[in-house]
């Protein structure tokens, strides 16, 4: 419900259709108390409900759900772009199909943009509990105080547990895509992974997709799953993604935009389509790009994609939506 309740109210959001079935557990009549209590409803444009159950079925649902969004588009589509401080933008950090470049170029290049966002008074989170272990003392230096520390060991801890509880092996998260890519072992991925989230304090731990309440670097409790890390990202507050990748993975989002940012040049040159910037420059053996020039450049285009430039990932239709339910048992 926090997930569903953090999306329909997402700054992204200018309009909402929520379709359940009727008799599922998280159904109109849950969604909509939860809301209620809530009570952010007002910054949502438009808000409709369907039910399969009481519209007749599959076909007159999708009639039905049609018409609504042929209804309200011209009052979504009336907004306008308005200028606003850097202090608005919260940029979530990500990485999928990485390899032994990922952390040298990719993951650096956006923790340098990352600071500068923070320097301008914005916000960014950084998750994948999973690929933080190894390089814990490094995070803990640089958290603003006790209770953050304590609080990052709770969310360390939990994984650790729930991972005991399901029998999983919290050092193994490599992937074999990982290791043909040059990543010899977990603590080298989470030296490079953590590089994304760039340099300044850590000022708090939320929980998976709880909302950023104030300005700074935040981590997050989640997966390195790459739909389900991107879907948390959003639900708490990203409004944009800068997702690295060394192999090449095409991940999107439902409502936030994704900005892919390779590893190499050729992983660049061999996906196109897919790839929004080239952070092999910076090892280029011709004309090198320094870390700064870069950065800049990394920049100027997240400041671009915030402004309504579209992604590979958007062109491409890439929109996933997948909530990570740890530990879950299915009844």
């Amino acid at each position: 419900l926090t997930i569903l309740h953090n999306f329909i109210t997402h700054p992204n959001v200018g309009g909402v259709l929520v379709i359940d079935l009727g008799c599922e557990q998280t159904n109109r009549a849950a969604l909509r108390r939860y809301l209620d209590r809530t009570d952010q409803l007002s910054t949502v444009a438009t808000l409709d409900w369907l039910t399969i159950q009481q519209e007749g079925g599959v076909h007159h649902t999708i009639t039905r759900g049609l018409d609504i969004l042929r209804q309200r588009l011209p009052s979504v589509n009336a907004t306008v772009r308005q200028p606003y401080p850097l202090r608005h933008l919260v940029v979530g950090t990500e990485c999928g199909a990485s390899d032994a470049f990922s952390g040298i170029t990719a993951n650096p290049l956006i923790g340098h943009a990352v600071d500068q966002i923070i320097a301008g008074g914005g916000s960014a989170i950084l998750s994948e509990v999973p690929e933080m272990i190894g390089a814990e003392h490094l995070l803990i230096q640089r958290m603003r105080s006790p209770q953050v520390v304590a609080a990052f060991h709770s969310m360390m801890r939990w994984y650790r547990e729930m991972a005991a509880r399901l029998e999983v092996n919290m050092g193994d998260n490599l992937v074999p895509e990982n290791r043909s890519g040059g990543l010899l072992n977990p603590c080298i991925k989470s030296l490079g992974a953590i590089a994304k989230g760039g340099t300044t304090v850590i000022e708090g731990i939320l929980e998976y997709g709880e909302r950023l309440t104030q300005p700074g670097l935040h981590l997050m409790q989640g997966p390195g799953n790459d739909l389900e890390s991107v879907t948390g990202l959003a639900a708490s507050g990203a409004n944009l993604i800068c997702f690295s990748t060394g192999k090449g993975t095409v991940t999107g989002s439902a409502i936030v935009p994704v900005i892919k940012v390779t590893s190499t040049s050729e992983r660049f040159r061999l996906m196109p389509d897919d790839m929004d910037f080239n952070a092999g420059r910076l090892i280029q053996a011709d004309q090198p790009c320094s870390l700064a020039d870069c950065g800049h450049e990394l920049l100027q285009l997240i400041l671009a994609t915030a402004s309504g430039q579209r992604t590979q990932a958007e062109k491409n239709g890439q929109r996933q939506f997948q909530v990570w339910t740890a530990g879950k048992l299915s009844l």
